[in-house]
């Protein structure tokens, strides 16, 4: 009986803790609080890359940080069972390395092994600290999604979700990739051409947009060529809520077919 109304205990004062946070969040919780809400049905876990990268003289290089935060951030928001790791800011961004881009400053890039090896302990670790926890209710996660806001090194999380999926489906979680930045371009690029848009300038108005939407104040709008001056928080609120809600259509699908 002492065992149980101990356990009841640590239960209550981990669930009244969390209930004192709405946010989605790892980071927001302390340690009880995370057993507690994962206890509590929180079971799907949400890895969200980004990049920093230049991106021209408009964009503030963490772009895909602030964008892919607002993105997760939602997504989680949407589903209602889901937490988030803090976005990884480091990814491969090799383009942006050339020789051939001008100006390269604040770039950092990551090898495909290293955003692999990254990603995989990111992931390990976030289940095992849970698992392993005194007063777990339940298994843990349950579902976990690698996705990421930045289009280099989608095939890298690829692989990498393949890998931990199969590591990990006998012991009960299911690890899918989400497909976030490359149908987000689609998305976008089918939007602006059907508005006659240049295909050559559908990336700069992307960028400029959902940027503009996050947070104006990284826009340097004054540097934003002539020909680029329909970008608007607007757009970037319609180009956001693609990518928002294919993922979370995706996530669905995902976890009703495993």
């Amino acid at each position: 009986m002492k065992i149980l109304a101990a356990a009841s205990m640590f239960l209550l004062l981990g669930v009244c803790g969390f209930a004192q946070s709405r946010s989605v969040w790892i980071e927001d919780y302390t340690a009880n609080e995370v057993v507690a809400a994962v206890g509590a049905g929180k079971t799907t876990l949400i890895y969200c890359g980004s990049a920093l990268h230049a991106d021209g003289p408009a964009i503030t290089v963490g772009k895909h940080i602030y964008v892919g935060r607002q993105v997760a951030q939602r997504v989680a928001e949407e589903l209602g069972d889901a937490l988030v790791l803090p976005v990884n800011p480091y990814a491969p961004a090799g383009s942006q390395m050339a020789a051939t881009y001008a100006v390269a400053g604040g770039t950092v890039s990551l090898s495909d092994e290293v955003y692999a090896l990254v990603t995989k302990d990111v992931v390990n670790s976030a289940i095992l600290a849970v698992r392993k926890s005194e007063g777990l209710v339940g298994t843990g996660f349950k579902h976990v999604m690698i996705m990421s806001d930045h289009t280099q090194g989608q095939e890298t999380l690829q692989r990498v979700a393949k890998d931990l999926d199969q590591e990990w489906k006998s012991k009960g979680v299911r690890v899918h990739y989400i497909d976030v930045a490359l149908i987000g371009k689609k998305l976008m690029s089918d939007y602006l051409s059907k508005r006659d848009v240049p295909a050559r300038r559908h990336t700069p108005i992307d960028d400029d947009s959902e940027l503009m939407r996050v947070d104006r104040a990284r826009v340097r709008e004054d540097k934003i060529p002539t020909e680029d001056r329909i970008a608007s928080p607007e757009l970037g609120k319609t180009f956001i809520d693609f990518k928002v809600n294919s993922a979370v259509e995706e996530i669905r699908k995902a976890i009703a077919e495993k």
